[in-house]
């Protein structure tokens, strides 16, 4: 997902589980989508990839992070404080300026900072009472939040200090995903629910309450995507008031594991399963959906050359022929 930018205040949304007005579904487009991935490099399993304003490739391992500057083709290892923690998350707000988030709880690492690129990191996790980071987020124009096993956290002085939301509803919960929709709004999805605040997370109002919520993205005009745990109610929902009001329009895409949203140019949207991936040049109106894909991708990101690029269990692929 791309942060860093200012969102569409009139946000066309689309978010998996939330039924509220069932439709007769997206329709399955015949245009061809058949990615072709090639595996370039396995550091062994890849827990997500991202590419922010840099342009830089990073990836984030069991036991490391590492950082590409020519698309994927060759590797660094990052020179991060402490060595084989678990890398779950990453975000650029702002180009060279770096935050990576460790699912390593035990290790209580939190959140690391680089300010030149990744070549140099710093420890940044004043205020944490855990450690176990879930996702990293940038809602412009200032401010930081960071999801737990346990609580939403802020920041508006770069990182150095985090807070955490005491709202009813995300207190003490597991928190999946975040995302800023605009300069105002932002979404949490949590382990049971999904939360919107419009006053930089000091309080949040639930929009649903049941359902698992595991990744959010938004596209250029503003189209957002969201994904629910496989144990929840799976589907894809849209919604054009920022969430008040869903369309449900999961027929005819798999039912099965999903793993992320990822946004594009335009219209342009993909959703990750466990051996598929879908895509839409339309908002969401219609998609195509690939060929079983040849590893366990856990998660997918755009390139700063347009290529589709991939980690997972077996490591890292690049797509060439599908933007």
């Amino acid at each position: 997902m791309q942060n860093g930018i200012v969102f569409l205040l009139n946000a066309l949304v689309f978010v998996s589980c939330k039924e509220t007005t069932p439709s007769n579904g997206p329709i399955i487009s015949n245009e061809p989508f058949k990615p072709v991935f090639t595996q370039v490099w396995n550091p062994g399993q890849i827990n997500t990839v991202y590419v922010g304003p840099s342009g830089n490739i990073y990836a984030g391992t069991m036991e490391s992070l590492f950082k590409s500057s020519d698309d994927g083709l060759s590797w660094t290892r990052c020179n991060i404080p402490s060595d084989k923690i678990s890398v779950d998350c990453i975000c650029e707000p702002i180009s060279g300026t770096v935050f990576v988030g460790s699912g390593g709880c035990s290790q209580q690492i939190g959140v690391i900072r680089s300010t030149d690129n990744g070549v140099t990191w710093t420890i940044v996790n004043e205020g944490l009472t855990d450690y176990c980071m879930n996702t990293i987020t940038f809602k412009p124009p200032n401010m930081l939040f960071a999801g737990t096993a346990y609580h939403i956290y802020r920041s508006s002085d770069n990182g150095d200090s985090w807070v955490a939301a005491r709202s009813s509803g995300v207190y003490w919960k597991m928190v999946y995903c975040i995302f800023a929709l605009d300069t105002v709004n932002i979404l949490a999805g949590i382990g049971a629910g999904l939360y919107r605040s419009s006053n930089n997370g000091d309080s949040w109002m639930p929009i649903d309450t049941i359902d698992s919520y595991r990744s959010i993205a938004q596209t250029n005009n503003g189209i957002i995507l969201t994904v629910c745990s496989p144990y929840s109610h799976p589907g894809l929902s849209r919604s054009t008031d920022l969430g008040t009001h869903w369309n449900y329009l999961t027929t005819g895409l798999w039912n099965e594991w999903t793993y992320q949203v990822m946004t594009g140019s335009g219209g342009i949207a993909y959703v990750l399963g466990r051996y598929q991936i879908a895509r839409t040049k339309d908002n969401g109106d219609s998609w195509s959906v690939s060929d079983s894909v040849q590893s366990n991708f856990i998660s997918i990101a755009l390139a700063k050359d347009g290529k589709l690029i991939a980690g997972g269990s077996n490591g890292f692929y690049i797509s060439t022929n599908a933007p």
